[in-house]
């Protein structure tokens, strides 16, 4: 009895398919500073007011007189520590040649030499973020080098803020009465010195065309007229700020008139040519919709929109009942909320509002998804209001696919609907109904990709699962074959049963190679490899012991095939789902994604908002969804921004 010495060893099992696709979308938190001071008072070079959001203060700079923030460059007064001014007209911190009591008379001085009262100013020493002297919220900080004289100076320009009568004055006219009204209260003299008048400061922005900017406007000052708002917008145009002027939506003597010019003074700058800007705020009796818009030449217009602020109908009155509405309509998952944050009924009625703009062909691109209230949101150090996340994610080797549709909304996307709207006359809403049509936006542009993707994901799983159980069987196989080459066999019957334990070796390799690549070619050689064997084996008499021995082995690699011929079958229908979703994409964009973009680049246009600026090119979908929002919301302002965008949103090509 002889037995067989070699020992078939098992191939490595074959790398499977991974697969993760679709992506995490953000929107950024648009609710910038709210300019809860702007208001008269001191100021010596110009100041500018950059909003920042979810900033805390706002920029100092010198180019324009500005309301509340200025910039000085005294070279003269030491100062030693800052101690903070608790209350009006107190110092901070003695300096040296002007001591606390000689503060108070050189208040009283300027106060007599100007005829208007700057006894509560309060001056202070300390941080003058980097200038010599800033004033901030009423309250004027020395840096370094400050003298006597140039505090009179401020204390003048506090008063020129403060000033209710006498000429409006440009910037350089400012600076050289200033000098004037501190030359004779310093000297002590008694000469009257008018001090005029100085216009209020623009707060700056970023020439957007849709600017999301959530702004407080300060109400005008009391006992203004229409020709002090007339004077100073016309100092406006002297300076370049602006080029003319209008108010729309009131007659002569309505009382919101004031509050639309107001509106233009606090606005006006060159830097806003070409914007637009939708705010709730204050018209007098209560709040109301103004929309503010300069054109590129410069022209500006403040229209009153409405006379309360926008609201949305009380479809529902419980949160409950709203939450199961929205599922219903839109075939969610779930509406749920995380980190101690539930859905209140009037977020949702804005969220059954927004969508409601949604036609039925964009609206279905919500199915299956999970609506998610949150407390904030941020990715890669951005606050954003929203987020919304889609992928089908498979793991090396794994047998199932993980499918994720969430949209997330944070407080900051509901935080601005108090100072801010989206629409027209006729559309006017809620600001965040922008980030809520937004946010869709993004599920919009990839459903035709994500619908097939998905099943691609779950036919790589399947594939997953047939490799797996071809290596298990390949593996048995192995086991079986291996337990025959240790049996012993009389010699004879080894002799004329040899030739089949060859052909049962030759065929596991080829077996191994079409595992390691299941395609057709080996699946050719594994047929006529196991052809092979079988004609060798009816060249054998039946009762050949070899034969005998082989048997468990010849049906376990039989089975193999078998596991062979499902993973070519599940790995040809993976790779033909797969090519199926890759033909929806185009480098990394989706087909529908990239019929925008080059619509745009071709058409030169630029992105209407600084959130949709700041990612674009490298994040195209944010335009996308910038855009298609503002068409959804704002269709007047979006064909004063971009007809060719307009039309081309108009006549469905967002839906191929």
């Amino acid at each position: 009895m002889r037995n067989l010495t070699q020992e078939l060893k098992p191939i490595q099992q074959p790398k499977s398919t991974a697969v993760r696709s679709g992506g995490t979308l953000p929107r950024q938190s648009r609710e910038g500073n709210s300019i809860l001071h702007l208001q008269r008072t001191i100021g010596n070079q110009a100041v500018q007011r950059l909003l920042h959001a979810n900033a805390e203060d706002l920029e100092v700079n010198s180019s324009t007189l500005a309301t509340g923030h200025f910039a000085h460059d005294f070279s003269r007064i030491p100062v030693y520590h800052q101690a903070p001014a608790d209350e009006e007209g107190k110092t901070s911190a003695s300096l040296d040649g002007v001591q606390a009591s000689g503060l108070r008379d050189l208040r009283a001085r300027v106060s007599r030499v100007t005829g208007i009262d700057v006894g509560g100013v309060p001056v202070e020493t300390g941080d003058a973020r980097g200038k010599r002297a800033v004033t901030h919220e009423a309250r004027v900080t020395l840096g370094s080098e400050a003298t006597e004289h140039d505090v009179a100076h401020e204390l003048a320009h506090a008063a020129q803020q403060r000033a209710f009568s006498g000429a409006w004055l440009g910037a350089d006219a400012l600076e050289r009465r200033a000098d004037e009204v501190a030359t004779v209260a310093v000297s002590g003299g008694s000469a009257a010195v008018a001090a005029g008048r100085a216009p209020t400061a623009a707060i700056l922005g970023t020439g957007d065309p849709y600017s999301r900017e959530a702004i407080t406007l300060t109400q005008p000052l009391a006992g203004a007229t229409v020709k002090d708002f007339k004077d100073q917008l016309q100092l406006k145009i002297d300076s370049g700020d602006i080029t003319g002027y209008s108010i729309s939506g009131v007659k002569a003597g309505d009382p919101q008139e004031m509050f639309l010019y107001n509106a233009l003074i606090l606005l006006a700058n060159k830097q806003r040519w070409g914007s637009e800007l939708d705010l709730v705020t204050s018209i007098g009796a209560g709040k109301g919709e103004v929309t503010v818009r300069f054109d590129a030449a410069g022209k500006a217009e403040a229209r009153l929109v409405g006379k309360s602020a926008p609201t949305v109908p009380a479809a529902f009155a419980k949160a409950k009942d709203a939450s199961d509405a929205i599922v219903a309509k839109y075939k969610l998952a779930k509406v749920t909320g995380e980190h101690g944050r539930n859905w209140t009924i009037d977020d949702l009625n804005k969220v059954l509002a927004a969508w409601g703009r949604l036609s039925p062909a964009e609206a279905v691109a919500l199915e299956g998804y999970v609506l998610i209230r949150t407390d904030k949101l941020s990715q890669n150090g951005e606050s954003l209001q929203g987020q919304t996340t889609h992928t089908d994610e498979l793991k090396q080797r794994a047998t199932q696919a993980t499918h994720l549709r969430e949209i997330r909304f944070a407080d900051s996307a509901f935080a601005a609907d108090d100072k801010s709207f989206i629409g027209d006359a006729a559309d006017a809403a809620p600001a965040s109904f922008e980030i809520l049509i937004h946010e869709v936006g993004h599920a919009f542009e990839a459903k035709p990709y994500d619908d097939v993707n998905a099943p691609a994901a779950v036919d790589a799983a399947k594939a997953n699962q047939s490799a797996a159980t071809a290596h298990a069987v390949q593996l048995a196989a192995n086991k079986a074959i291996n337990a025959a080459l240790r049996g012993k066999f009389p010699k004879q019957d080894l002799a004329s049963g040899q030739p089949l334990l060859n052909a049962v070796l030759s065929a596991q390799k080829v077996f191994q190679a079409f595992e390691e690549s299941p395609d057709a070619a080996n699946d050719a050689l594994a047929k006529k490899a196991i052809a092979d064997r079988d004609a060798v084996k009816t060249t054998i008499a039946m009762g050949n012991k070899v034969v005998i021995g082989l048997a468990t082995a010849l049906t376990e690699q039989d089975a193999y095939f078998a596991a062979l011929e499902k993973l070519l079958a599940a790995s040809a229908a993976a790779a033909a789902s797969r090519a199926k979703a890759d033909a929806l994409k185009s480098g990394s964009n989706t087909k529908r994604l990239q019929a925008f973009i080059d619509f745009v680049t071709a058409e030169k246009i630029q992105p209407p908002t600084a959130y949709a600026a700041k990612h674009w090119p490298a994040e195209p979908a944010e335009f996308f969804d910038e855009a298609f929002s503002l068409w959804k919301n704002d269709p007047a302002f979006f064909a004063k921004y971009s007809s060719k965008l307009k039309a081309w949103f108009d006549a469905g090509n967002h839906l191929k």
